[in-house]
């Protein structure tokens, strides 16, 4: 079977707002030893 046409090329998405830096609040906040981790492997990448 002939592959169909290739269509035109489409213009850029618009760019989206950058992601807040704050956790979302869907997840129960951490504390003690684990916020601290956790916020440190977040903020690390």
């Amino acid at each position: 079977m002939l592959d169909p046409p290739v269509p035109p090329e489409l213009p850029p998405p618009p760019e989206l707002p950058p992601p807040p830096l704050e956790p979302p609040p869907e997840l129960p906040p951490l504390g003690g030893k684990e916020g601290q981790l956790g916020l440190r492997g977040f903020a690390g990448g």
